[in-house]
């Protein structure tokens, strides 16, 4: 449970079973199979180390502008508000002595499950794997293409598996990983995700799905959740043992709309990994959605016109030069002048228009933490879903420390229902995997406890709320828990909801005066937590509810408390 950034390792401090024997932060098998010489760390002789070279056939020529990656400080676009801080990074570039998501050829394949992929960019092509791309528009395997309209897929790809050491534009944060695409949200049907989530991956290789996209309105679907459900169970075979595949997913973009993002059940259920954004300086983006579900920490930025965003792949020629873009009232986008068409900014060297510098958006966050961990799954490939997420809230950085939501529980781990355990941390991961880490024991799901007859009412706009201490009977180490409120309140988005466990600890369970608008709770709604993790559920319990906005009214019927933990 890290409490700050610590400084990455100098070359200087290789140990002696590094597999990059060159310290040039490239490993001995990639050298290797791009016909480099392991053995030397400046092949062309200029003073700078072969895996951080910008110019060259061996170059990544906008490595240094991705400060996600790698933060040298200074500006990286031509924009004046784009300064970024030494060292405010996901501290891999260590991790890459051994680990690049190339596996031995045995590549860790990431799923995009988005709006397609260009699969044929320059900077994309020989990492994708067509045989596991789906094209949910014709139900067909063997492709994912954007539509005409999209690059968001694009984009999201590049910052997980853009193609390193290839004398091209940028790199992924898992340069070697492979992606297998989809453009699911081009059709966006149950049945089709049944098919890219679980049907679309026979041999089950696929190790981690990243999913950029949401609603800001309130579902209680349950088909999500048992869908990760089935993959986390069966998926991501290693030795033809099941490991779980991992769901990594974008936590929403609307904090401004008093978004929580815990009010659908798919950012919210035991087995989805939810990922807020970050800005360069170790705060939330002002967009970044707040809510209790939140597991990790991403970097995104926040917008390109006033801060240091996330330079990845775009669709082949469909930027605009950072010189040549204009503000377009009408279209609510920065248009080029070439075609008047919107497009994503890119530095007035690229001539060829193939990359941005500017995405942004838990839709980035996102791809950055799936990327990280595609290297620790090449570090750790036996290790269960349940473990990741376990490591992940272990070692995640607590960031902006004076952040008042920040709480620590009884088992010692820091929740923030802006930045979930804080940033991903794959390297202390890595470090805690390979030695002397003990794995979870079995997992299990106790029958809901149902706590009835509560009736009492919620009082209307009234900052005391109404209270009410339940007993939870069964006795898990929790790793998630979820309440579910049925209530015959007229507008369910006015209510906020704090939950204190046995132990004394608050979270926010949900927002009030939410996005959720008039949704219905005569049926219940289920509010999930991760807070909790590393605490026992045996106790008595208290619920908070407080109405915020005026006019609707409404009582606390009952209460069901549902548990997830070993």
């Amino acid at each position: 449970m890290s409490d700050t950034h610590t400084l990455r390792i100098d070359i200087t401090d290789i140990t002696e079973t590094s597999d990059d024997s060159d310290g040039d932060y490239i490993p001995d098998n990639i050298e290797t199979m791009l016909g480099m010489n392991s053995s030397n760390s400046d092949e062309d002789g200029d003073g700078v180390l072969d895996g951080l070279q910008l110019s060259g056939s061996l170059g990544d020529k906008y490595f240094n502008k991705q400060w996600h990656i790698r933060s040298l400080g200074g500006l990286v676009s031509p924009d004046s508000d784009s300064q970024t801080i030494i060292n405010n990074d996901l501290d891999v570039i260590d991790i890459y002595h051994k680990y690049m998501g190339y596996n031995n050829a045995d590549n860790i394949i990431v799923q995009v499950v988005d709006s397609g992929i260009d699969t044929a960019h320059e900077d994309l092509s020989s990492n994708i794997d067509l045989s596991r791309s789906r094209d949910s528009t014709t139900a067909s395997m063997g492709s994912s293409p954007e539509t005409a309209t999209s690059t968001h897929g694009t984009m999201c790809a590049g910052i997980i598996g853009a193609r390193a050491f290839n004398g091209k534009g940028v790199r992924g944060v898992a340069p070697f990983a492979k992606i297998a695409g989809s453009n699911w949200l081009n059709n966006p049907t149950f049945i089709e995700l049944e098919e890219v989530w679980t049907k679309n991956d026979t041999d089950n290789k696929i190790a981690i799905a990243s999913n950029s996209w949401g609603t800001t309105s309130a579902d209680a679907s349950t088909f999500y959740e048992d869908l990760m459900q089935d993959s986390s169970t069966n998926g991501r075979k290693v030795g033809g043992v099941a490991y779980g595949k991992l769901f990594v997913k974008a936590a929403g973009n609307s904090r401004e709309s008093n978004h929580d993002s815990a009010l659908t059940y798919t950012n919210s259920n035991p087995y989805v990994i939810a990922v807020a954004a970050l800005k360069n300086d170790l705060t939330y983006s002002s967009y970044s959605s707040s809510g209790s579900n939140i597991f990790v920490s991403g970097f995104a930025g926040d917008y390109w016109s006033n801060s240091a965003t996330i330079a990845t792949t775009n669709v082949t020629g469909k930027s605009g030069k950072h010189k040549n873009l204009t503000w377009n009232e009408t279209k609510k986008c920065y248009i080029r002048t070439i075609d008047s068409k919107c497009a994503s900014p890119t530095w007035d060297d690229d001539d060829s228009l193939n990359y941005t510098f500017g995405m942004n958006g838990t839709s980035a966050a996102a791809p950055s933490v799936a990327g990280a961990l595609a290297l620790v799954l090449e570090a750790c490939p036996t290790l269960p879903w349940r473990d990741v997420k376990y490591l992940i809230a272990k070692h995640a950085i607590k960031v902006d420390s004076s952040n008042s939501s920040w709480v620590t529980n009884s088992a010692g781990f820091h929740h923030s229902v802006d930045y979930g355990f804080g940033l991903i941390n794959a390297k202390d991961m890595i470090n805690d995997c390979q030695g002397s880490y003990t794995k979870l024991t079995a997992s299990s799901t106790p029958p809901a406890e149902n706590f009835i007859n509560i009736n009492k009412t919620i009082p209307d706009n009234n900052p005391t709320g109404v209270s009410h201490t339940f007993t939870v009977t069964n006795s898990k180490t929790i790793e998630w828990l979820g309440v579910t409120v049925y209530s015959d309140h007229t507008y369910g988005a006015d209510l906020e909801i704090h939950l204190t466990s046995p132990a004394g600890t608050t979270t926010r369970l949900m927002l009030g005066n939410n996005s959720g608008a008039n949704y219905n709770l005569n049926a219940g709604f289920r509010y999930g937590s991760v807070a909790f993790l590393g605490e026992s559920s045996a106790g008595n319990w208290t619920i908070k509810i407080v109405d915020k906005r005026a006019s609707d009214t409404g009582d606390l019927v009952h209460l069901s408390f549902e548990l997830f933990g070993h």
